[in-house]
């Protein structure tokens, strides 16, 4: 499976990370040693005798002597440093290049432009990578998502999807599908930038919970109804300026105030709600599978009085809205997805 293969291929990663960071510091170590400005000579150590007591200073028994000269030829201190510099640039974490493949990646995903005859907004199961959450505004060609750890960044073009799936601005796979009459999308992936011919791996996305892809909506044409999670933060005295985040399907929505409440309107389907990038150490999430028309509530806690850690927790009806009769409407300058995010009454 994809998702095991996907942990393994990490702890490599892993694993030779450490190996070039040895090796660099090797590198590093063996060229600052070469270009010197000295040379160490002899070093002589001097011990106490009966015969010679004169020779030790007499603040210290022992002493070791060591005499430094002849400073280094200037061209090999420039042969050095190159290759010192070299050996650096060769040894480039592997974070530069994949930050240069991602831009690489979404130059690919600009090259499929013709106009979306498909959407493909939904859950989607998959053997290779599980449960993939991919997002498509009705009348658009752009598709963003998450899948286990990774983001994703794509394209509709025609009644193919081109996807890119990152974490933390690595590139790590790119992936063409296309819609079937059964309504599985089907194709291929690979790392990095997916070529055509050998190295590729079969995908098959089925839509969740039986539903099928839909034909693109044209322009104008009424969306379905919206649903409404609203996230409240209570007003506590600790911790009051501490930024609570909210992220949905790995991108952060606003920022929620000590004491205020907001409410993000999301299509009907599976999302997550969370306090980070999704796969980031420490960070909550609730994983909702919304239907058209409904609420849901999520508090932010802040549970203990000493520590300013955030606990996330689907809260019933009842309990949330007599808490939220307390509080105010977030600030809209803590919002960054206003599309997203409302700061009225609640479900409006």
């Amino acid at each position: 499976m994809c998702y095991m293969a996907s942990i393994r291929e990490k702890r490599m990663d892993f694993f030779f990370s450490i190996l070039n960071a040895l090796n660099v510091g090797d590198v590093m170590n063996e060229a600052a040693y070469a270009i010197r400005p000295y040379r160490l000579i002899s070093s002589t150590l001097l011990l106490p005798s009966a015969s010679s007591p004169a020779t030790l200073p007499s603040d210290n028994p022992n002493a070791c002597f060591t005499r430094m000269e002849l400073p280094m030829n200037s061209r090999k201190h420039l042969f050095c440093f190159a290759a010192m510099t070299a050996g650096l640039v060769l040894c480039a974490p592997s974070g530069m290049l994949a930050k240069d493949k991602l831009g690489e990646a979404k130059s690919w995903l600009a090259a499929h432009s013709d106009p979306a005859e498909i959407n493909v907004d939904g859950a989607w199961d998959s053997e290779e990578w599980r449960t993939v959450l991919l997002h498509q505004t009705r009348g658009t060609r752009e598709v963003t998502g998450t899948s286990d750890n990774w983001e994703i960044e794509g394209v509709v073009s025609g009644k193919k999807v081109y996807l890119v799936f990152f974490s933390k601005g690595n590139l790590a796979y790119t992936a063409e599908v296309a819609l079937s009459e059964t309504g599985t999308l089907t194709g291929s992936y690979a790392k990095g930038i997916l070529q055509s011919g050998s190295g590729n791996k079969l995908l098959a996305l089925r839509k969740a919970a039986g539903t099928q892809a839909s034909q693109a909506a044209q322009p104008g044409e009424a969306g379905g109804a919206l649903a409404h999670v609203v996230v409240f933060r209570k007003h506590y005295h600790n911790c009051p300026q501490v930024k609570a985040p909210v992220y949905v399907d790995g991108k952060e929505a606003a920022d929620v105030q000590n004491g205020r409440y907001l409410t993000l309107n999301l299509s009907p389907g599976k999302h997550l709600v969370g306090t980070s990038k999704i796969g980031k150490m420490g960070s909550q999430t609730e994983d909702l599978d919304l239907v058209p028309g409904s609420t849901s509530y999520i508090n932010f806690e802040f549970p203990s009085a000493w520590v300013c850690t955030i606990e996330i927790q689907k809260t019933d009806a009842e309990a949330a809205e007599s808490a939220i009769s307390k509080l105010k409407p977030n600030d809209a300058n803590k919002v960054k997805m206003p599309e997203m995010v409302s700061l009225g009454p609640i479900g409006k």
